[in-house]
Order: C-alpha cells, then structure tokens, then sequence
C-alpha cells in the first residue's frame, strides 16, 4: 500500500490534523507493511534472495553490493542509474548476416531458399543433381509438369500398359510401345487419320436405326403395316379401316368414314382446361369438352364456341340477361334492346276469388295462401287450394305443451314453446349497469330498479328471470357469496344463462337466504329472501 501520512493541520489545535485514533491507525499500517514484509518483528529479513532458472538462489544482504555480468551473447553496462543487458553481435538475428563456422543446422522444419553456390564436406556434391550432372536417384518420389523422363524400360514401370474392354466385359492389356488395332467386322470398318480412329457403319440387319438414315421398303423385311383388318404398304394412303384406333397427336384427312357405332368404339375430345385444347383454326367442327366445370365447346374458324348445357342457366343465352333480377322477378321480352330482361310480376286482372260459391265483389290480380294447412293442386286453367281444419284444442298447436292440464295451471312461454306451469308465474326481466350491478324490471318493480335490489321470492311460486344483460353477465342463484360460490340448483333450470330464461321453482324447503352472482364480475349480486 502506499505510505499513509499524518495530517498536522496549519497549527496547533486548530480542529483540522488527524485526532489521535486516526493517527494511531496510520503508525499501525505503516509499521504493518515494514513488518510483514522485513520480519515479524523478532528475525527481520536483512537480505534480498535471487533464484536462477535452475532454481539457484543467491542471496544478497542489505548494503551489499550486487554484479550483474555478461555470458554467452549478452553484455551488461550500467549508465544514468539504470542497469541495460543487450545481446552483442556474436547473437544472429531475424535480420542479421553472419559467417557460420563449424555449424550443425537442422533443415528439419528450415527452408532454404536462393542459389547454392558450393557445398562443404557436410553436404557433398553428389548428393544433388546439378543441371549439368547425371543423377542415379533410388526410392524417390518426382512430381512436376516440367520433368521429361526418357529411355525407361517398361519393366521399370508399375503401369507399363492400358486395359481395353469389349461390350462382353472381355479385357486385354496393350503394353507401352505396342500397336492397337481397331479393326472392323461384318457392316462396320475403320480409318486412321492423323491422331483419329473412324468407324463407319453399313447394311445393318436386326439393329434399331435413328436419325435421317433413308430406307427403301425393298430393304425391309415388313414394308407394310396393318389398321384394323385393312393392310397398307409404307407411303400409301389407307381409304378405309375397320377397329380402327388412333391415339396421341395422330391425325387423319380425305373424305373417308369413321364408324363409331360399335360397343368398343369412342371419340375423346376431353382437356384438362381452356387452355389446353388445340388450335381453332385447324380442327373447325371439333367437339371439346373442358373437364373443369364441364363446359363443352365447338370449334369454328374464328375460334371456340361455348354450347348450352344442363349445366347453364337461362343467363347463358346471348338474348336473355338477370342483371339486377330480384325474388320473384320474370323475364319479358324487350323489342327495343333485343333480349328478355327482368321485370317485376303484374299479373292479370282476370282472376276471380270466389268463397264457398259466391263471388267477392273485387277481381284480384294477386292472391296469397298462407298457413302450414294449405295445399294447392291442380293442372291448367283450373287451381284447388284446400285448407285442412284448423285446431280443436291447446294441445293441437305445434308449440304448445300442456298434458293433464288442472284447475289453476297456465301457459307460460319458455323461451320455444308455451308450456304448463301448475305454480304461479312471475317474471322478472334482467339488464345490467355495466360491469358494476344487475338492474330488474317486473314483478313486484313500477319501474327499473336500482343497482343490486335484494329480492323477495315466495315458496311455491316459479320466477322466470330473462337475462338480457348483453351476454356477458352469466346470472347464477347460488347458497354462498362471490363468483366462486356453490351454485344453488334444486328447482333451478339453466343457472348461470348468459341471456335467455333462468327458471326458479321456489318449494318449500328453499333455504330462507340466497344470492344472486354474476360469475364474471364480482360486483354484480344480491340477496334473495325466500318467505
């Protein structure tokens, strides 16, 4: 550590010097250092230690002085109190020349590089080979492009030849210096010019031929061929064929008659698409189908013609158009723009209502049945609309439930259906003040009530409570308090709807005090008191 010092302040007991404790504190660290680094205080350490790499120590006392000198290269000298050792020039640097005399050097991981102008007894002169020497090199690896080697016999050679092979896998080695015939046989024969072997090829027989090669059919051992059950010699024209077949790009002309009445027979013109069909122009008349979405075309001079199917609607037709059609609109005629267009129905004033034989006293243009009981039947001029009898009984409408109805029961609206409610019915209608409190309109309320109203429900009676809070409120009755409280479900239909009806049949055991919780906002609930 560095020297600690005491402060003395500017003079005596001005307040501003060291107090006694800290200047204690500075002695000790001082005398602290002295210590551990001199002695403990009983043996001080009145020398300095030097150790070699051979881990030689030299030990020098205090006030003794120390020589530094020079070995093998290097030189010492002492100059403005500073101690310099410097390498002298019998050291060789990176950058040095010097004479090297009675040397041993290891090329061993060294490259010399330049021109040896002589060797000394280390190195001999024949242990090279000069540009003017002869060499006898043995168990030497040579590379280079720029190496001719001449005179070698092919015994010293590891590869003295080239192996030929046949389409057979027969093989045969020619050796270095040996003539290689190529010989033809049979159609085939050879020529030599310069560096380059030719071989030419005639009168083949049971060979496969490509190319622009003429053929004579008075070469061929078949000149002519068979379609259907007609034979036609190679470059005549067939007039007629039967079982005749054609496939791919093949194409026929002339004035003949291709019969496909046969149950084999078939003529495709399916493509994958519009685009894929083949050139208008020259296949006018032809008959295609594309396959997606099953258009059929025909083919004209001037291009593709889409034809009607049962596929198309009346829009198809160049004449009709249902720009702008609504339910219920016809299609009229309209002279001035040449097509049937949309047109709202007018009817006619012809038709005569009658009821049970008398006639109305209006002619109506328009009339309209309505009603799950009405049928209509009839054919041309003449109509029969026949009404079935209406309902006898409640039970005989469709949306209506009342079985063993008693004195006192009523119909109440569920929400589908009218049902039989055997206790008293009341409804309470649910909304909510935000995401704070439910408000109720209905029973027992002249108007909305406030936020959050405890409510009186009587045992024996049934409440309908319709949330329309907005489906966001889930209404629960429940036993215990918060949104985590334990659903009461005996008599309750649909607990926690988020809108629609919530069904409360109060009985007689009800619990006195209930509650009711929006499940997903705490603030909104209540207390319902059953008496």
């Amino acid at each position: 550590m560095p020297k600690s010092t005491l402060n003395l302040g500017s003079s005596p007991n001005d307040g501003t010097g060291s107090n006694l404790r800290t200047g204690g504190t500075i002695i000790n660290n001082n005398f602290n250092e002295i210590y551990t680094n001199l002695g403990d205080g009983t043996n001080l350490k009145p020398y300095i230690d030097f150790a070699d790499d051979t881990s030689t120590v030299l030990r020098a006392n205090i006030g003794q002085p120390i020589t530094v000198t020079g070995g093998l290269g290097i030189d010492t000298a002492i100059a403005s109190g500073k101690l310099q050792i410097s390498v002298n020039s019998s050291v060789l640097t990176a950058t040095a020349s010097a004479t090297l005399t009675n040397k041993s050097i290891s090329l061993t991981n060294n490259t010399v590089t330049g021109t040896l102008t002589e060797f000394n007894t280390a190195i001999t002169g024949t242990d090279f080979a000069s540009t003017d020497q002869t060499q006898t090199l043995t168990n030497k690896s040579m590379n280079g492009s720029l190496n001719t080697f001449t005179n070698i016999g092919n015994n010293s050679l590891t590869n003295s030849g080239f192996t030929i092979r046949d389409n057979t896998s027969t093989t045969d080695v020619v050796s270095l210096g040996e003539t290689l015939s190529i010989l033809g046989t049979g159609s085939v024969s050879s020529s030599v010019t310069g560096n380059t072997v030719t071989l030419n090829v005639s009168n083949l027989s049971n060979s496969d031929l490509s190319g622009s090669a003429g053929i004579t059919n008075a070469n061929l051992a078949n000149s002519s061929i068979t379609i259907g059950n007609s034979s036609i010699s190679l470059g005549g024209t067939l007039s007629s064929a039967g079982n005749f077949n054609l496939s791919g790009t093949s194409s026929l002309s002339g004035t003949g008659t291709i019969d496909t009445t046969g149950s084999g027979s078939k003529v495709r013109a399916n493509f994958a698409n519009f685009a894929s069909f083949p050139n208008y122009a020259n296949y006018s008349g032809l008959f295609a189908l594309e396959e997606t979405g099953l258009v059929p075309y025909v083919a004209s001079q001037s291009g593709y013609i889409r034809l009607l199917s049962e596929n198309d609607g009346v829009e198809r037709h160049t004449n009709v158009t249902i720009t702008g059609i609504s339910n219920g609109d016809v299609l009229k005629w309209v002279s001035g723009n040449g097509r049937f267009e949309p047109s709202a129905e007018s009817g006619g004033s012809s038709l005569i209502v009658q009821e049970e034989g008398s006639s109305l006293s209006t002619a109506a243009s328009t009339l309209n049945f309505v009603g799950s009981a009405v049928t209509a039947t009839g054919s041309g001029a003449t109509k029969t609309i026949t009404i079935t009898g209406g309902a006898s009984a409640l039970n005989d409408l469709s949306d209506v439930t009342n079985s063993s109805p008693v004195a006192g029961h009523t119909l109440v609206y569920n929400g589908s259906a009218w049902v039989q409610a055997t206790t008293p019915v009341s409804q309470l209608l649910v909304t909510a003040n935000g995401s704070s409190a439910f408000l109720f309109t209905g029973a027992g309320f002249p108007s909305t009530s406030g936020d959050n109203p405890a409510l009186h429900l009587k045992k024996g009676n049934t409440y309908y409570f319709i949330n329309n809070s907005g489906g966001s409120h889930p209404f629960r009755i429940q036993s215990t308090t918060g949104t985590g409280g334990t659903a009461y479900n005996t008599g309750v239909t649909n607990n926690a709807a988020s809108s629609g009806a919530i069904i409360f049949h109060v009985s007689m055991d009800t619990p006195a005090t209930l509650y009711y919780q929006c499940t997903s906002h705490g603030g909104m609930n209540g207390t319902i008191n059953i008496t």
